[in-house]
């Protein structure tokens, strides 16, 4: 949309109401984004300060924690996925009701909950009063919660109700679910140091009022539609790395979706902006949303400024939900051809040719250069021949051609090279 056509085009104006009132609700969140993951979690609910510990570490693993543009080599690799420690929830039983859990918070971080949540507070209420109100918003407003919990959220606590007790479910790569599940008291954990296993027990009433919640047949096309919503917009930011809103609401739009604007707005704020899985700035008089930091856009918006007429590439609604549901690359001719030919020049397993891939795409994506994935390759594939390594960069670079760039606004080098200047 050319600037000068704003002011004239109803949706622009939709679009930039609704902007405004992100940025009101952006600044009313500010405490709550600035809380720290250690912060969210509240000490797992113990006020154990080394229950928060294990569990940072062992969702960090900062003892392998590499630095930025290293990689590990293959020897370390396998030591690392052996060495992770296993992070195991172990069904168990309380008899705390959910409200009780909640009032394990300090009041301070009880205060933070609410604002999270919108729930109502009064000057001088104790703990027990506000995990009171946090629960009855929770339970009185289903817009509310069913607006926090994503469909992996909601999965994983469908695991935990459906375990017997003593059960065991691998939770190591759950960080985000829960995380959602601690801090809104619908679990119950505590830590033990001898097995580095989690205890996580369902109050009563939680489970009771997730049933209700979740497969009353009121909220069954509410449930669907906002995860409908969530494969649109974070497909969309997977592909584009940062989008314009105005561009983010035509892809919405052109997924079929014709919900009031103010509706989509809110859900971007309720189910990213709280949460930090997305980021939401102003650039250049335009409001983005992103998987990226704004600190670390510039280098796409300076590539992006190369080509100021360049559009954003039109990708179909089932790319983008590829793109969420980590499909769509693997569904690429480009992309297969690249993991078969890691297996053939270099003997690799499947799995290790997928990963190789995997990171070459991610790495092209953001628009690294042809000496920076062959780095990459060098370490992790352990690449020694002259006739091998040049090989692997022809390969290497066929495929930085082929794939979309955030920089290029979902183009890849190949499609831009054929409509505009040689990059």
């Amino acid at each position: 949309m050319k600037k000068d056509d704003k002011s004239q085009d109803k949706t622009y104006r939709e679009v930039l109401d609704a902007t405004k009132k992100l940025e009101r609700a952006e600044a009313r969140h500010d405490r709550i984004k600035s809380m720290s993951m250690e912060e969210k979690v509240l000490l797992l609910h113990s006020g154990n300060d080394n229950i928060k510990e294990t569990f940072l570490s062992m969702m960090e693993s900062e003892k392998w924690k590499m630095e930025a543009g290293e990689y590990p080599e293959p020897e370390m690799l396998e030591q690392m996925l052996s060495d992770l420690p296993k992070f195991t929830l172990i069904k168990g039983h309380t008899a705390r009701t959910w409200e009780q859990v909640l009032t394990d918070y300090n009041k301070n971080s009880m205060l933070k909950l609410c604002r999270l949540l919108d729930a109502e507070t009064v000057s001088g209420w104790n703990k027990t009063r506000l995990a009171a109100s946090v629960v009855r918003t929770l339970t009185q407003t289903p817009m509310t919660w069913i607006g926090l919990y994503n469909e992996e959220t909601v999965n994983l606590f469908e695991e935990i109700m459906g375990l017997a007790t003593g059960g065991e479910l691998d939770a190591f790569e759950m960080a985000y679910p829960l995380e959602r599940l601690v801090l809104s008291g619908l679990i119950d954990l505590s830590f033990d140091e001898k097995t580095h296993s989690i205890s996580v027990m369902v109050p009563e009433n939680a489970g009771e009022a997730f049933r209700k919640m979740f497969y009353g047949s009121a909220n069954q096309k509410l449930i669907v539609k906002l995860n409908g919503w969530e494969e649109i917009v974070r497909g969309a930011c997977d592909m584009y790395g940062m989008v314009e809103i105005e561009h983010l609401l035509a892809i919405f739009r052109a997924s079929g979706d014709k919900a009031p604007v103010n509706q989509w707005a809110n859900f971007i704020k309720d189910r990213f902006i709280l949460w930090e899985e997305l980021y939401m700035f102003e650039k250049d008089e335009q409001f983005f949303v992103s998987l990226i930091s704004e600190a670390d856009c510039g280098e796409i918006l300076a590539q992006r400024g190369k080509y100021p007429d360049l559009e954003y590439r039109d990708f179909t609604p089932e790319d983008i939900r590829d793109m969420y549901r980590h499909e769509y690359f693997p569904k690429q001719d480009y992309y297969r051809e690249m993991v078969e030919k890691f297996q053939t020049n270099l003997e690799l397993s499947e799995e290790m040719a997928e990963s190789l891939t995997h990171h070459c795409t991610n790495l092209a994506m953001t628009g690294a250069s042809i000496h920076e994935m062959m780095e990459m390759m060098e370490v992790m594939a352990g690449i020694g021949e002259d006739g091998e390594r040049e090989r692997i960069r022809r390969l290497v670079t066929n495929l930085r051609k082929k794939v979309p760039q955030y920089g290029l606004k979902g183009h890849s080098l190949e499609e831009v090279r054929g409509g505009y200047t040689v990059i």
